[in-house]
């Protein structure tokens, strides 16, 4: 994976979540696309994200209160943004950046530029002057040799500063490689044979080793003239005419190798790059290139400028630095300037040096340059940070949260809470091996504590035990046929709950039938028990004065698929609702509605002459306070109106 940052854009407008992809994608960013608050949070769990964009309307919570659990619960200190096409109160922008800790609060449609310059664009764009994506994904330690080759195929332009990074990375994944790279008229090819450049040309080669021959006087013109042609391999044609000695070939090949790197790592220019395999052998030993510290140094002090070196350090996030022992023969390297005038800090990179540590020193850009030059001769080893003292109470407070999450769950709910909603083996093997590269017990530091350490070692082995059972087809049988047998099980008994709360409810002994039907509707979730646990709940409790007791009731209510709603016990239990929420009007088109789909529902009947009579009851006394309450006149008035009707 890129060390690029990785952004997560939560909203469930999947055309613009597409657009802030592309866009971020394009500048360098690896990008993740979320629609759901919850598997957002379950991502994050899991995953490294080093910003998110948040959408304020999203499905199962609102964007600011998501951004509040994402801070307080998981502990998330980095870049926010929040975006809104519906709210545009500045007020509630105010308050909403003042919960989150967000940086900006952004309205629809959304400045996309100053979006992404929110994230610090400029130090992973792969436009000119600055280091490519690939970059970040070749540097990695671990990179399987397939991989790191698909990585390397797929550069199709590069820039001169990054020619060398890249050699550097054929190298180190010691792979073998034709390369030609393209520049208006100019044409170089590069051969590598596992990781060591066999041989360097261009569209000018010829002209390179006619003109050394000259210099050199190891030839003469006429003789050149007479016997080569200008379309013939000029080095080749004079060896084998016995013109040239043999043993001059590699030095003259090598001499011209550094005069062609030099134009290339000097040009000012970007590349069209076109990477094939190749592993033929065009001479029997790599080059020698004896001047080329000499030309990557001059790169390093003269054209690596502040923006480029930022965008070479951001793929360096969460890394440190070795000097490799091959440094202390490169005597050459070590005459040069940059290197001679940064002693103190080459030694202190024999010990190790993180990233963090160099960028907070005043002359960290400097300091780049001689890692830049560094590595492209191959001196320097860079590997993952380890955990600091420091890091260590979030990664507890982050295992502890995912503890909490799948504690005693079955393994489709526990591979769920962390974001894989289909629990076939084809999606959860691929996330377990990702799973497992971060959370792996092995990668805890020795400083890690023993309650982290504990932690860390529940965790995994509960996913890895739910990972067996979802991808190993015997364990899976097993599991289905336990799981199976269980339901069974618990339905029958949550069933017998359930006939033991009906035959006190026909009773009317609403009291006595409510503690069956709230286990039954605990062990077992059945519409039908639910319908029954409400019916006895409002008839207990003649006054529902929790307002969050009258919500959950109405929202399990209207969630019924609407089949289910044309029945005559949902009619029921809705009215009962509704006279509770003192609706009488509506209650009595529930009731009646029940009636209509049984006429002989007594329970509905009953309800509905009990509600006419009290409000036909409520009336009358209504009518008798007027009448005592009214002056002579008008009462003198409605007797007689009555005597004339």
């Amino acid at each position: 994976m890129a060390k690029s940052q990785k952004i997560l854009i939560i909203d469930d407008d999947s055309t613009l979540a597409k657009a802030i992809s592309e866009l971020f994608t394009r500048k360098g960013f690896e990008t993740i696309i979320e629609s759901k608050a919850d598997k957002a949070l379950s991502l994050m769990r899991v995953q490294k994200i080093d910003g998110v964009i948040i959408d304020c309307m999203i499905p199962g919570m609102n964007g600011v209160d998501l951004g509040q659990k994402l801070r307080e619960d998981l502990n998330f200190q980095d870049t926010m943004v929040l975006i809104s096409g519906i709210f545009k109160d500045k007020n509630f922008a105010k308050a909403s950046l003042r919960k989150t800790n967000a940086i900006d609060f952004m309205f629809k449609p959304l400045d996309l530029e100053k979006l992404i310059g929110h994230f610090h664009a400029d130090e992973n764009t792969s436009e000119e002057g600055s280091a490519g994506s690939w970059y970040g994904q070749l540097v990695e330690e671990k990179l399987e040799a397939a991989n790191a080759l698909a990585v390397v195929k797929d550069i199709s332009n590069i820039n001169f500063k990054e020619i060398p990074l890249l050699i550097s990375m054929l190298e180190k994944h010691k792979m073998s490689v034709f390369m030609e790279l393209t520049s208006g008229k100019d044409i170089f090819s590069i051969q590598v044979l596992k990781g060591k450049i066999l041989n360097v040309g261009s569209n000018k080669t010829n002209l390179y080793h006619k003109e050394y021959i000259l210099r050199e006087n190891l030839c003469t013109s006429d003789l050149m003239d007479k016997y080569i042609s200008d379309n013939d391999n000029i080095l080749s044609e004079l060896v084998e005419k016995a013109l040239l000695s043999p043993h001059f070939e590699d030095r003259i090949r090598a001499s011209v190798a550094n005069s062609v790197l030099k134009n290339i790592y000097l040009s000012d220019t970007d590349f069209s790059i076109t990477i094939d395999v190749d592993s033929s052998v065009p001479s029997p030993t790599p080059l020698v290139l004896k001047n080329i510290s000499y030309t990557l140094h001059e790169v390093a002090e003269t054209k690596l400028d502040p923006l480029f070196l930022k965008s070479f350090s951001s793929y360096l996030k969460d890394r440190t630095f070795t000097l490799a022992r091959s440094f202390d023969a490169d005597m050459q390297l070590k005459s040069l300037p940059l290197i001679a005038s940064n002693s103190k800090f080459l030694e202190e990179l024999k010990n190790k040096l993180s990233l963090a540590a160099i960028m907070e020193r005043s002359d960290s850009l400097r300091l780049l340059k001689v890692l830049f030059l560094l590595q492209s001769m191959g001196h320097v080893h860079i590997k993952e940070s380890v955990m600091s003292l420091d890091d260590l109470p979030k990664v507890e407070q982050r295992f502890q949260g995912m503890l909490d999450g799948i504690k005693g769950k079955s393994p489709e709910e526990i591979f769920n809470f962390l974001g894989v909603d289909d629990a076939r083996s084809m999606f959860v093997a691929p996330f377990f091996k990702n799973f497992a590269k971060i959370n792996h017990p092995d990668k805890l530091p020795q400083i890690a504590p023993d309650s982290l350490r504990k932690l860390n070692q529940q965790v995994f082995s509960i996913v890895s035990e739910a990972h067996g059972i979802l991808t190993d087809p015997e364990k899976r049988k097993a599991y289905v046929e336990e799981v199976n047998s269980k339901k069974t099980e618990v339905i029958l008994k949550a069933d017998a709950l359930k006939e033991k709360g009906q035959s006190l409810l026909k009773k009317s002994q609403y009291k006595e039938a409510l503690p069956f039907f709230e286990e039954s509707k605990s062990l077992h979730q059945d519409n039908r028990t639910t319908l029954y646990y409400h019916w006895c709940y409002m008839k207990i409790h003649k006054k529902i004065e929790d307002k969050n007791i009258r919500l959950n009731i109405y929202n399990e209510l209207v969630a019924f698929p609407i089949e289910e709603k044309r029945d005559e016990l949902f009619c029921l239990v809705m009215g009962i609702f509704k006279k509770r929420s003192k609706a009488y009007e509506e209650a009595i088109a529930e009731f009646k509605k029940s009636l209509g789909f049984n006429e002989n529902f007594l329970p509905a009947r009953r309800e509905l002459m009990q509600l006419q009579s009290q409000l036909k009851a409520r009336k009358s006394k209504t009518d008798v306070t007027n009448i005592f309450g009214a002056d002579l006149g008008t009462v003198v008035s409605n007797i007689f109106k009555k005597k004339a009707n």
